[in-house]
């Protein structure tokens, strides 16, 4: 298959994956914030999203159900019209009068996606070749930064026309378009004998046994703290700063994810030209310039020329760090374990963020909000600081013991990090 296949194939599957999800993420803060919900009711709806989060925990049941080529495309097609008929169903529940019913839906369409990923990402895995995997994280980044744009921006624009209902019938259909690249992959993936690998804590074991896997699992745990707790906290402030749902849809949504998705291309584009390292760092430091940048904003700063480029760079450095995080965790995957190692992996980077994007509201209504965007930007700039000491040197494996991640992290080991 031609490398431009393989980005619109991923492109298209990432897209639909992150699209509903991106919207209960961040449009319903919104929308409850407007109903008069709290500020730590709100930062702890991000637990409908732990399906997510512990999609490792059944990976390598998939990487058994995957192994042969042929069954990416049929196992992909399943769960993702199961994820389709679950957001197709929330159209019917009422969200102010019936919430818990409508979370009840939203967690189980998490569960179809998440193991949707977990089938996607070892795909992607076997699909891109060492020259490709930037640029194809890229795809990757930009499919989520797509699914962000239209799941939030877009949706919650969309909200203040069509309604609850229509808004998620409107997903439901969409989640439907990039299933028909799926009949390329029959003749494009080697079947590997054996793969899927051990299931449960030995297998997991195994990645944590390669060489230099302790200091990258760190480095991943740091990684997404405070660049994600700054764009969650941004609209509830801005709810209370008096935006309108559309003003908020256009400045986070479509602003700050398109730059994203122009940071995406971007970080593609230098990974295979100055190394995986470089642009990690270069993400880490631009996020926290805009978590500090969002200060005058947290003290009533309305100014749209000001939001614009807060905003943007905020884009900026979470895509620049998503994408060079994704490329690195392909490189730690061993053969067998690709949808199991790739889920753990993305697991750990997202606890970090995890914990302090659900706390963020508790931690507003303590500190204030420019406490907060303070605290997120010192959590980037000290993820900045540390990529040289966890991911140089002290990361040189054998090829043996870590497979692809060898030869990059051993140039990584010598400084010569811009052939990586």
């Amino acid at each position: 298959m031609r490398a431009h296949r393989k980005y619109i194939l991923l492109s298209g599957l990432y897209i639909a994956q992150t699209l509903p999800g991106h919207f209960f993420g961040n449009v319903l803060p919104v929308i409850m914030r407007g109903q008069g919900a709290s500020l730590a009711s709100i930062g702890f709806l991000q637990i409908i999203a732990l399906p997510w989060l512990l999609k490792f925990l059944w990976a390598p049941l998939v990487d058994r159900a995957t192994a042969p080529g042929g069954r990416y495309a049929r196992v992909i097609v399943a769960l993702q019209l199961m994820f389709c008929l679950c957001t197709a169903a929330l159209a019917l529940v009422g969200l102010e009068r019936q919430l818990p019913l409508a979370l009840g839906l939203m967690a189980l369409s998490y569960v179809f996606a998440a193991t949707q990923d977990i089938a996607t990402d070892a795909l992607a895995v076997r699909l891109l070749n060492d020259e490709e995997r930037g640029p194809g994280n890229a795809a990757q980044t930009g499919g989520n930064m797509l699914g962000a744009l239209l799941g939030s921006g877009g949706a919650l624009i969309a909200y203040q026309y069509l309604g609850w209902a229509g808004v998620m019938l409107a997903m439901a259909l969409a989640l439907l378009l990039p299933l028909a690249p799926l009949g390329w992959l029959a003749s494009a993936i080697p079947a590997r004998p054996g793969a899927g690998g051990e299931a449960g804590a030995t297998g997991w074991s195994g990645f944590f046994r390669q060489r230099g896997a302790g200091r990258w699992t760190l480095m991943m745990l740091i990684s997404y703290g405070g660049s994600m707790a700054c764009v969650m906290i941004t609209k509830p402030l801005m709810v209370d700063l008096g935006f309108s749902a559309a003003r908020i849809g256009l400045l986070t949504g479509v602003h700050g994810v398109g730059v994203g998705l122009l940071g995406a291309v971007a970080a593609g584009w230098l990974i295979p030209r100055l190394g995986r390292l470089a642009v990690l760092r270069g993400g880490c430091l631009l996020g926290a310039v805009a978590a500090v940048a969002m200060l005058p904003l947290a003290w009533g700063q309305t100014d749209t020329a000001y939001l614009l480029a807060a905003i943007g760079l905020g884009g900026l450095g979470f895509a620049a760090t998503m994408t060079a995080i994704n490329t690195i965790a392909m490189d730690f995957t061993r053969p067998g374990h690709e949808g199991a190692d790739y889920s753990l992996q993305i697991a750990i980077s997202m606890i970090g963020g995890g914990v302090l994007m659900g706390s963020s509201g508790w931690l507003a209504q303590e500190m204030g909000y420019g406490g907060v965007f303070s605290l997120c930007g010192a959590l980037c700039l000290a993820a900045a600081g540390l990529v040289s000491p966890l991911c140089g040197g002290a990361l040189v494996a054998s090829p043996p013991t870590m497979g692809r991640a060898s030869g990059w992290l051993s140039r990584a080991g010598r400084g010569d990090i811009g052939r990586a």
